[in-house]
């Protein structure tokens, strides 16, 4: 079940584990509880893969905050809880994704506590294209995290 960390009374006390759309999901202030958050939606929508949060705080995690394997794939996430994200902190973070050059995947999944935004998608589509990564990027949106909630109570 998605976010028995958080939102599990939420899903079932108040909701019983039924339709969640019409609730707002309160953005969370815990950066820790973010990517856990984070970790236990991809558990919930890919059962059978297995997803671990990458080292602890204090390690050197090169960029990476989750991985995510299912069968050959690796994919990779990177958690900020910020509630408004740049093209320049994206290529901050994409500067420091050094995950690569030790283990080879196939997805940076960058998770944020931000808003969709046309910029950052098309930045990323922009970086991808120019062949700047060797991996495929995707942006998660608060609003994406919040579906992704929605369809695995």
């Amino acid at each position: 079940m998605i976010s028995e960390y958080i939102f599990d009374d939420i899903i079932n006390t108040k909701f019983g584990g039924k339709d969640m759309s019409c609730f707002i999901f309160p953005r969370l202030t815990d950066e820790k509880q973010f990517e856990h958050l984070v970790a236990d939606c991809y558990r919930a929508s890919y059962p059978g893969s297995q997803v671990d949060e990458y080292g602890r705080r204090g390690q050197k995690q090169y960029g990476i905050d989750i991985t995510v394997q299912m069968e050959s794939r690796l994919w990779c996430i990177q958690c900020k809880n910020y509630e408004t994200i740049s093209v320049s902190d994206i290529d901050e973070l994409l500067s420091k994704c050094t995950y690569y050059s030790i283990n080879s995947f196939s997805k940076l999944i960058i998770a944020t506590a931000a808003s969709n935004d046309t910029k950052i998608v098309d930045h990323l589509i922009k970086v991808r294209n120019a062949h700047s990564v060797p991996f495929d990027l995707e942006y998660l949106s608060w609003e994406r995290i919040c579906n992704l909630i929605e369809n695995n109570p």
